[in-house]
């Protein structure tokens, strides 16, 4: 009897191989025991991943960084009373308290005024952004507590992909291999580290996508479809794109059923997510006026996406390779190793559909859920990547977050497509390497997360605190409040949105917080202004490492003196 290929990861499994008939009792025993050891280890390792993933939230996060302060605002449920105040706040002397207050905890519930917030000021349906307003409400936001949805759902996502990974393969140890491989994975683990919108949106992605395949496998069940509808609902609440998600189940039901009662079951119920989506969130109408008034264009004309497509490519393809590993040394073993794998798995799938030609002896069809599974896999990174290449996506889309909804469902096949193609023992090798390197990149990958690093230095923050009053000139909701939420209360502010304005300046000592690619005052600007007002650059000096702050946003902290030296 030849062993099944599902059974890779259980060590002792190959025993029953040989003359066909019934393995000993003590190579049971020993397959047995080195299953569970091996379970064991995999239980090991995910633990291990979820206190390192609490480690860094808790203990090496200090501040906001990236957006995390939009999510702050809409938590607040401020977002619009910010962005109609601030320019009544900008160009004059204003203590950091005042700023600092559209972060602080509301007394009450504002579900509505979070939606609407969003519906005017920004991208994202409320959902999410909901779950944070109530923390914020019972508990109170802090740098800290604010990952605490993201963790809990990635234990939520863990589950559904051990489901995934031991529902195709048939085992329980290789649904935990796909489980701890996808935990732990180093771009999997950063998206915990910033407090957004993108695990949710995942979990639910994975959630729909399996109970959307028993609708189409024509499994029966009232609670199916309910769930299905439920789940849909809530990921069109959660991001724009999770219907951008469910094109290929729709199609797929189609072609299986065409107009049957599968096909009805599953557009029903998306349509009933359709209305209960516009019954929880009717500002969406409000977000779509809003919209089609601004005309907003693609990130980029045609010129200039053609001259950031190569680019672009690259980063694409970094955001990838990161999923593997963070030594891009390794990268292009990793590389040769997928072009094998393909190479092998389509002469595989060519010889399944020739035998299902000749001899009937199976084929690949829309009728096996991984085949299905394997459609949705392919369309998720079609568009991910033509909305990347085509300027929809912002040009940092390319990596952690933005593809959290394809690695659980890439993990899963790729640790397949290990167990299928690759010889038993060098395949328990890899997976276990790939683990291995993943753990080993657990420091590195606190250490260099822009994620964990606040915005503003602690170095930042006490020079900030040694001056006078602090000037900048990025007024930005998603970067002027993250910058200052550190600052002591009392402490003058200037958010120059007019570079005449620093004459409202009057004290000697000055930080200026200078952002390189300003939308108001540009930094030289600004130099030359506070030198025509009798400051010259000197104060604490900081460390070479304290002077950049983001890849994304670079700023530079500047200390003055008037008639300094």
């Amino acid at each position: 009897m030849k062993p099944s290929r599902s059974a890779l990861m259980t060590h002792g499994s190959t025993a029953a191989r040989g003359d066909g008939g019934p393995p000993a009792r003590s190579s049971r025993k020993g397959a047995s025991a080195k299953g569970r050891f091996a379970a064991v280890l995999l239980w090991l390792v995910i633990v291990a991943a979820l206190l390192v993933r609490i480690h860094a939230v808790t203990n090496v996060k200090e501040g906001l960084t990236h957006d995390e302060s939009i999510a702050w605002l809409s938590a607040a449920a401020s977002e619009s009373r910010f962005v109609a105040e601030l320019p009544g706040l900008a160009n004059r002397p204003v203590p950091a308290a005042e700023l600092q207050s559209f972060l602080q905890r509301p007394g009450s519930f504002a579900f509505r005024t979070v939606a609407r917030d969003l519906a005017l000021t920004d991208i994202h349906p409320p959902l999410f952004f909901w779950g944070l307003h109530v923390q914020h409400v019972l508990l109170g936001l802090t740098p800290q507590n604010q990952s605490a949805i993201n963790l809990a759902i990635a234990l939520v996502t863990l589950g559904l992909v051990y489901r995934l990974g031991r529902r195709f393969s048939g085992s329980h140890r290789v649904g935990l291999v796909c489980a701890a491989v996808w935990f732990c994975a180093p771009a999997v683990m950063g998206i915990e580290f910033q407090t957004r919108h993108y695990s949710l949106f995942a979990v639910l992605v994975l959630f729909a996508l399996e109970l959307g395949d028993r609708i189409i496998a024509g499994e029966r069940g009232p609670w199916i479809t309910v769930l299905f509808c439920l789940v849909c609902a809530a990921g069109m609440l959660t991001h724009y794109f999770f219907v951008i998600t469910m094109v290929p189940g729709a199609l797929m039901v189609m072609a299986i059923d065409r107009l049957g009662g599968q096909t009805r079951r599953y557009f029903a119920a998306g349509a009933v997510a359709v209305a209960i989506f516009l019954l929880l969130y009717p500002e969406f109408f409000e977000f779509l006026r809003m919209k089609a008034a601004a005309r907003p264009a693609v990130a980029g004309n045609a010129e200039g996406l053609a001259a950031m497509a190569p680019m672009r490519v690259k980063l694409l393809a970094r955001g990838a390779a990161e999923y593997f590993t963070l030594w891009r040394s390794l990268w292009p073993v990793y590389a040769i190793g997928l072009a094998a794998m393909m190479v092998a798995g389509g002469l595989r799938l060519a010889g399944r559909r020739g035998g299902a030609a000749g001899d009937g002896s199976g084929g690949w069809t829309l009728t096996d859920p991984k085949v299905r599974h394997a459609v949705v896999l392919a369309w998720f990174v079609l568009f991910t990547a033509i909305l990347y290449l085509t300027g929809v996506s912002p040009p940092h889309a390319f990596r952690g977050q933005y593809f959290s909804y394809i690695w659980p469902l890439a993990t899963v096949f790729l640790v397949l497509a290990v167990g299928n193609l690759v010889p038993p023992r060098l395949a328990v090798i890899a997976l276990t390497l790939q683990l291995l390197q993943s753990i080993v990149s657990w420091p590195g990958l606190i250490d260099q997360s822009f994620d964990l690093k606040p915005a503003m230095p602690t170095a930042w923050t006490k020079a900030c605190d040694w001056s006078g009053t602090v000037v900048t000139n990025d007024l930005r909701r998603g970067f002027l409040l993250r910058n200052l939420i550190d600052l002591r209360p009392d402490l003058p502010v200037v958010a120059l949105a007019d570079v005449s304005a620093i004459g409202t300046v009057t004290a000697d000592d000055v930080v200026t917080l200078l952002l390189d690619n300003p939308r108001n005052v540009s930094p030289s600007d600004l130099r030359t202004a506070m030198e025509e007002h009798g400051y010259r650059e000197g104060g604490p000096q900081l460390d070479a490492a304290d002077e950049r702050t983001s890849q994304w946003d670079p700023m530079t902290l500047a200390p003055w003196r008037r008639g300094g030296r």
